[in-house]
């Protein structure tokens, strides 16, 4: 596994173990906070990655960390390890983001385990955020009417409905259509479809 993971436990003990773990376990880098707030003040500078949190720690809370994170840095995967692993704390956690939530004393298989699901996740999320920003990119190459004449063809209306529609003749949206594949380096309506799709021009069904 690769990756950051910042691990934030008031417990320097504990900090201490996770950071033997990891690093010894995994290939992932691996930096320190003794709160949730030298974690928060730090986070504008900080790679995305995972955070292993500890939820009960003084100042402010694993809970307020979880939110902070939610407002500010969706791109960040929250594990908690903690040892007040209530069904209320647990559920109140996932609402926040919480990938997974781990009680002490843990089992090192099933933290290893949960470090590498995380880490697969956060990067299938990137994958798909980079995706996504890639083919948004690319539409913005087109004019209002292409883009018009794009979301009208992937909803599965013909050139001639698409000139009811806008008002022109079928010659005119043929112009444009061809305009629209020629800008966005595609060569056929499916392609466009999944342009658009992965741009959220098409609401998943």
């Amino acid at each position: 596994m690769k990756g950051v993971v910042h691990i934030v436990d008031d417990d320097l003990s504990m900090r201490t173990s996770l950071y033997q773990l990891v690093t010894t376990r995994t290939h992932m880098l691996v930096r320190t906070f003794r709160s949730g707030d030298e974690f928060l003040n730090a986070l504008p500078d900080l790679e995305r990655g995972i955070v292993l949190l500890d939820l009960d720690m003084p100042g402010m809370s694993g809970v307020d960390v979880l939110a902070t994170l939610r407002a500010l840095r969706p791109d960040f995967m929250p594990l908690i390890v903690t040892g007040h692993g209530d069904v209320a704390t647990m559920v109140s956690a996932m609402r926040l983001g919480a990938f997974d939530v781990i009680e002490k004393p843990f089992e090192i298989a099933a933290l290893l385990r949960s470090l590498e699901q995380a880490m697969a996740k956060l990067e299938w999320d990137s994958h798909l955020h980079d995706s996504a920003r890639a083919a948004r990119e690319r539409i913005d190459k087109l004019s209002d009417r292409e883009r018009e004449v794009l979301l009208l063809l992937v909803a599965g209306h013909p050139n001639k409905a698409v000139a009811r529609e806008l008002g022109v003749s079928p010659r005119t949206v043929e112009g444009h259509r061809a305009s629209m594949m020629a800008k966005l380096e595609i060569a056929s309506l499916p392609e466009a479809m999944r342009l658009a799709y992965a741009a959220g021009l098409i609401p998943p069904a």
